[in-house]
């Protein structure tokens, strides 16, 4: 998984030059002074404690010198009366803070006290663990009737039950190394247990809590981003959260990130605003779905019928998502699920918050984020998280016409006594601006549908799209999915796999859905060619040389089909100067060269090592096409 640079994300909006409070950064501070930042550090241990809590700690130790001078000394939820007391009336541009507010025992009264202590429009930056993604994993999330609760005793320690629930809820994820209290949002659920606890001895403890006055720390919070989201908001309807929420991004790894701004929160559209979390809520705490799990029971209203999720990734979508979503929402036969993935998007919440502005009026949609991991991923990770019997996927800028799902289920609905693992249809191409390009694309590339011979499949790409498609729930689970691996041919794999695994599909030919293609698309990118190799990697394992039925699917389909497609990758790297895209065509080819003509090897071994020379290099990359090209031909005649 690529996760996403934390430091980048909490310091949005914030300089150097700027005047800060940052809240018990311990040994590591996100705006260390050592750097030039002009921050003071507030702590309810002195700098001497903290140091030596890590040197006693094995796996602190080697950052204890990194701790700073503690400037302000107190618990953190009483920051407005420390900095009134040490400092009088100074105010600050923002305060920033990792990993405390969940241990916090008056949540509220920390937040009212940095609006106190923040100049007008002033950032809170923090960094909050999602409850799904460590040790809380099992514990219920915190609701605003808790935050209230404290508020109103004038908690200033973790209450019995909170110290109690910390222990009594634990999970980790069991590794070959042992078990850890951190792991991603995308972990496999069945890899997660419970830690073992003395429960008696936790009862114990919570009847006689006068015993011991020793500060006991805790988790006294659990929070997602949804949740955290739904406090804030239903917290500023009673004037309790003085704070507009400016962003709320994650999971990314184990934690989320909230940024607020000093300002009066806007309360429009309350309502739907808060049935689209509380259904987001809800929809999260769905168990993901795998493929041993009996309760893949389906939607089904009776036996034997269809039920649709339509999935949607999404990344950086912001400019088409809306078409994409009101092309679903426009179906003549809708979809019982409509699930949209936000894979780790990085467009400041561009996209996602189109997507909560259509669940507003169309509450059918939930939204789910985690980290980036590929468009394999995100699929992957919406098809768990639905119970329809089918799967009908749809890229971000892609747009199905309104009859798409109704024609698709149709075919399906007629018995077979072969398997049948998915339908789909032609389609029609457009461009950036969803001008039309191509009416029947499939026509235009005159190849053969359905497949029905392992060549077919083999020698050439298979131009079967998963959003043209709907897809059987039970051959998805029992090929496993999408290789989330691959960036490119991740949809020839998978219903590669189908064929191989005996399912039957059903070819409709006319044009269903929208393919827009644009620069932006993932086709032309270095994570295709890498994905490529990968693709043929697998390839490799799969079709062995069968010298005994004289089948050499690699020699005669797929060496043929994947060489000029890479040398045409090398010789636009060579033009341009990508000495990455070169490297990853040159190593493609190496592997491939097994499987070739003697000569064809000789010839691949020539060019490999003239292109290795900048000179000729650069002598390519000025032909003209033409001359280029005559070449290559020469070359490999």
């Amino acid at each position: 998984m690529n996760l996403f640079d934390r430091r980048s994300e909490l310091l949005r909006d914030i300089s150097k030059d700027m005047s800060g409070l940052e809240i018990g950064p311990f040994c590591l501070p996100l705006v260390p002074k050592r750097e030039g930042y002009n921050v003071l550090t507030l702590d309810v241990f002195t700098a001497e404690q903290l140091r030596e809590t890590a040197r006693a700690n094995p796996e602190l130790a080697q950052w204890a010198d990194n701790i700073e001078t503690v400037d302000l000394l107190g618990p953190a939820q009483d920051v407005a009366d420390i900095v009134r007391r040490e400092l009088g009336d100074r105010k600050f541009d923002y305060i920033i803070s990792s990993h405390n507010l969940e241990h916090i025992p008056d949540p509220i009264r920390f937040l009212q006290g940095c609006r106190e202590v923040l100049r007008p429009d002033g950032i809170i930056s923090l960094a909050i663990p999602d409850h799904r993604c460590c040790f809380d994993y099992y514990r219920p999330a915190s609701t605003a009737a808790d935050w209230i609760e404290a508020f109103l005793s004038h908690a200033d320690r973790p209450t019995p039950k909170q110290v109690f629930l910390s222990n009594y809820m634990r999970a980790e994820l069991r590794t070959p190394n042992g078990g850890i209290g951190s792991f991603c949002i995308d972990t496999d659920p069945a890899s997660v247990h419970p830690v073992p606890v003395n429960v008696s001895a936790l009862f114990e403890r919570w009847k006689a809590p006068t015993k011991d006055q020793r500060y006991v720390d805790a988790h006294c919070w659990a929070m997602t981003p949804a949740t955290f989201e739904l406090l804030a908001l239903d917290l500023a309807k009673i004037g309790l959260f003085p704070f507009q929420v400016d962003r709320i991004i994650g999971p990314n790894g184990n934690e989320f990130y909230v940024r607020l701004r000093g300002r009066e929160p806007s309360l429009e559209g309350y309502e739907k605003s808060r049935a689209a979390l509380l259904r987001q809520i809800a929809s999260e705490s769905r168990p993901a779905q795998t493929v041993n799990d009996k309760t893949a029971a389906m939607m089904s209203k009776r036996p034997g019928e269809i039920t649709i999720a339509a999935v949607v990734p999404l990344y950086n979508g912001a400019d088409h998502v809306e078409e994409a979503l009101q092309s679903i929402l426009a179906q003549t036969r809708p979809a019982e699920e409509i699930i949209v993935v936000d894979d780790g998007s990085t467009d400041g919440g561009r996209g996602a918050e189109i997507v909560r502005r259509l669940a507003l009026d169309h509450p059918k949609i939930i939204l789910f984020t985690k980290e980036n991991g590929g468009q394999g991923s995100a699929r992957n990770f919406g098809i768990r998280r639905s119970k329809s019997t089918h799967i009908a996927l749809l890229d971000q800028d892609d747009v199905w016409y309104p009859h798409h799902l109704a024609a698709l289920e149709k075919p399906l609905r007629k018995p077979s006594p072969y398997p049948v693992g998915w339908s789909y249809a032609n389609l029609d191409q457009i461009d950036a601006d969803g001008t039309m390009v191509v009416h029947n694309v499939l026509d235009i590339l005159n190849r053969n549908h359905p497949k029905k011979t392992i060549a077919e499949c083999l020698r050439e790409d298979m131009f079967i799209l998963p959003g043209a498609s709907l897809i059987d729930r039970t051959a998805f689970e029992k090929v496993g999915g999408f290789d989330e691996r691959l960036a490119g041919y991740e949809d020839d794999d998978l219903f590669l796999r189908l064929f191989l695994a005996g399912y039957r599909s059903i070819y409709i030919n006319k044009p269903l859905t929208k393919w827009r293609i644009h620069a932006d698309s993932t086709s032309f990118g270095i994570r295709m060619a890498k994905s490529r190799a990968i693709f043929f990697d697998t390839l490799v394992s799969k079709f062995p040389p069968d010298h005994r039925l004289n089948r050499f699917y690699l020699r005669d389909f797929v060496v043929p089909r994947f060489t000029p497609v890479v040398l045409s990758d090398m010789a636009r790297a060579a033009m341009t100067g990508d000495s990455e895209r070169k490297n990853v065509a040159i190593d493609h080819l190496r592997r491939m060269m097994p499987f070739m003509p003697p000569r064809t090897r000789t010839r691949l071994k020539i060019l490999i090592r003239l292109l290795s020379v900048e000179l000729v290099g650069r002598t390519v990359s000025v032909m003209p096409p033409a001359l280029r090209g005559r070449a290559f031909r020469v070359l490999f005649a």
